[in-house]
């Protein structure tokens, strides 16, 4: 049977909202219209999809189904009107969002069947959960009845298929939030939501309540009971902020401290959204648990000042910086060329100390040899246990603590490390890796024992950044810094757990060594000449007095 093969480009026409007018989005590039900025940042952007043709075609249907995807409104109303009754009865545009980055192409296989070929770029599932793909073909299959004299989708996949474009204007990245094992801080899991969805709220609740990703489960934990569920819809709290039922199997044993907990998680988890005290109670139980209840915790502890070394003092990383006492004299001695102290300690007297390849730990001015083989700058958590890869064939990470050492597999698929760091709390790594001329920054979770190592479990990937990597620094629980090389020209670019990507502006000369500077968005950085900047988004200020310092500590 001869296929017929359709491609189309279509433009979707959007309104802004309290707007006079239209504005005509186009598949990609920017907003065209008279200066529209001012109002899409006011209102937002609404894609508008148009209903079926009179008469239209098996090919058409299809398409105008697909690009119908954009337009969410009244739960999909137009999308569905593509179909027949009993299939838009059926269908679930929730199961999961896929992004292409192309043109879909129809090919049509039987009167009433055909399929469309799309290269895709990511997928999000039903949690939120997105998985990015490598530039993979994906084929849908659909077929059609007639209902009434017109083409109508009898059977399709479930979700939605949208372009990068529009993706990144009706969706985005929201942190929901876990605790560590031990309780003491909250780490992020990004999921992905629809902007201009009214129960962004309970999606998040419902994210929170079904669990950590897949390769975060053994490594933070939920405030909520096990299984616990939504009862009925989330409502305003008197005074703001929002309240909310959850149905647990033992209602009566629910504490005020335990659903205060999950209150502070629902409500860090919904940063950004303006949302007041978060309110949280159970059915059939008595106790009730209020954010404000909970006591937050403050990652900023986790991070010391940035201290640079220089002719055998340790201090801190500005000009006139105050001097650390006795510890710079016992780097000198050990000929020092990187030192990480415990992230959160009182003191930055115990750390790991790096000299050449050999790594030996430092405490109370004694000191015990760990690795003689290391090819990446050792990294220290909270714990205190050392993180570091070798100079050998195996795609391993070894970690020592306590005087134990382990090592745990990685699948880096074929590449090398070429920098690493565990965060501060202690719960990833992020592992720097070359290829075809681009760094990719690969997420791990590391499982726990009683506060020590026992595996690590692949996570999701960072978009590729050009140049290798030199040094990788994590500048807050849900950001890292990242210092490449790309022939001969350096560059610090801050890359978020959301896929984005700041670079920084760089100093004239080439920079050989970062270290976080206490925000989110900046570092400290060392050049070769021995001078000292500190950057941030659109500026870079030198330390005018430091010219000879040998490393940075963070």
């Amino acid at each position: 049977m001869r296929r017929r093969t359709l491609s189309v480009t279509l433009a979707v026409l959007a309104v802004i909202a309290t707007a006079v007018g239209c504005v005509r989005i186009p598949d990609s590039g920017p907003v065209t219209a008279a200066d529209p900025t001012e109002v899409v940042e006011a209102a937002g952007v609404e894609f508008i999809a148009e209903p079926p043709a009179e008469g239209a075609s098996p090919e058409a249907i299809i398409l105008g189904f697909l690009f119908a995807g954009v337009s969410p409104e009244d739960d999909y109303a137009v999308a569905r009107e593509f179909m027949t009754p009993q299939a838009a009865a059926a269908w679930n545009p929730d199961a999961q969002v896929q992004v292409r980055s192309g043109q879909p192409q129809v090919s049509m296989t039987g009167e009433s069947t055909g399929e469309v070929a799309v290269t895709l770029s990511s997928r999000v599932n039903s949690r939120g959960l997105m998985n990015e793909a490598v530039e993979q073909t994906s084929i849908l299959n659909f077929s059609l009845e007639q209902v009434d004299g017109e083409w109508r989708l009898a059977s399709l996949p479930d979700g939605v298929l949208v372009s990068s474009f529009h993706f990144e204007r009706l969706y985005r990245a929201q942190p929901v939030q876990w605790f560590t094992l031990d309780g003491g801080y909250m780490v992020p899991d990004n999921r992905w939501f629809r902007i201009s969805d009214a129960s962004l709220d309970e999606q998040v609740i419902e994210a929170l309540l079904a669990g950590p990703a897949t390769w975060l489960e053994s490594s933070v934990v939920s405030a909520a009971a096990p299984g616990a569920t939504l009862q009925g819809s989330v409502s305003d709290r008197p005074g703001g902020g929002l309240s909310m039922t959850l149905d647990v199997a033992s209602p009566q044993s629910a504490t005020w401290q335990e659903l205060s907990r999950f209150a502070l998680q629902v409500k860090n988890s919904l940063i950004g959204t303006g949302v007041g005290a978060v309110e949280v109670r159970v059915a059939g139980g008595t106790a009730v648990g209020l954010s404000t209840e909970a006591e937050p915790a403050d990652e900023s502890v986790l991070w010391h000042e940035p201290l640079m070394f220089a002719d055998g003092v340790l201090r801190a990383a500005e000009t006139d910086g105050e001097i650390v006492p006795d510890i710079g004299s016992q780097l000198d001695d050990l000929g020092a060329t990187a030192f990480t102290p415990i992230p959160g300690a009182e003191t930055v007297q115990a750390g790991a100390v790096q000299s050449g390849g050999e790594i030996s730990w430092l405490s109370d001015g004694a000191t015990t040899e760990i690795t003689a083989k290391a090819s990446t700058t050792p990294s220290v958590d909270r714990h205190g246990a050392v993180w570091w890869i070798d100079d050998g064939d195996s795609p391993g990470i070894h970690t020592w603590m306590d005087g134990v050492e382990n090592t745990f597999l990685m699948d880096l698929g074929g590449q090398r490390a070429s920098a690493m760091q565990v965060s501060p709390d202690g719960t990833r790594i992020a592992v720097a890796t070359r290829t075809e001329g681009a760094t990719t920054v690969h997420l791990f979770s590391v499982v726990r024992a009683a506060g020590e190592p026992t595996s690590v479990v692949l996570g999701p990937t960072i978009t590729p950044t050009a140049g290798t990597a030199l040094d990788l620094e994590w500048t807050s629980l849900s950001s890292m810094a990242l210092l490449t090389t790309d022939a001969g020209v350096t560059q610090v670019s801050i890359l978020g757990l959301d896929g984005s990507v700041t670079g920084l502006v760089s100093p004239a000369d080439p920079i050989a060594d970062i270290a976080a500077s206490g925000t989110t968005n900046g570092v400290v950085a060392l050049t070769g000449s021995g001078s000292i900047y500190s950057m941030s988004p659109g500026s870079v200020v030198r330390f005018a007095a430091v010219s000879e310092a040998e490393f940075l500590v963070s």
